[in-house]
């Protein structure tokens, strides 16, 4: 099975609904570059975590990186800078935001001289549970009160018993 975080379409076969669905969505050129999934409880509840709109695609590129729970992310701050647009201390600085927002942890790399940091996005991760389960209990609300609007329909045989 794929990591949900980030993956490459199956040789295997494994997955050939889904990277159908994905090339019928997006095309198969597309799917073949690989695809991240974002969790649209980040993406809905951007405003209450407090994340301006670089943050959030500061995180969506670091999860573009994640190719498995226990996966390191590590991508450099030019490739985070290159792709945004954005000068290397500028992203430099809203990677450190995050980290003192507690969305990410950073780990320094050395070897023979400074490497590009490790990310860890565990505090996102705890920052989202919260915020999905109360999306959970809405959306359950939600139909509970659609099934009460509707008009029950009483058989002759609930009457006899």
């Amino acid at each position: 099975m794929q990591d949900l975080a980030t993956a490459k379409p199956s040789k295997s076969g494994k997955n050939k609904k889904k990277d159908f669905e994905l090339e019928d969505k997006w095309s198969k050129i597309v799917v073949e570059q690989g695809w991240s999934g974002i969790p649209s409880v980040l993406l809905k509840s951007q405003k209450r975590l407090g994340l301006s709109n670089n943050h959030l695609v500061i995180l969506i590129h670091l999860i573009d990186h994640w190719f498995g729970k226990d996966q390191k992310i590590f991508p450099s701050m030019g490739t985070l800078a290159d792709r945004m647009d954005l000068s290397k201390g500028y992203v430099r600085s809203k990677v450190a935001e995050l980290e003192n927002l507690g969305f990410l942890r950073r780990e320094e790399r050395f070897n023979h001289g400074q490497q590009s940091n490790f990310y860890y996005l565990d505090g996102l991760v705890e920052k989202l549970i919260p915020l999905a389960e109360e999306h959970k209990g809405v959306n359950e609300a939600k139909k509970e009160l659609e099934k009460r609007k509707q008009p029950k329909v009483y058989n002759k045989k609930d009457d006899e018993e």
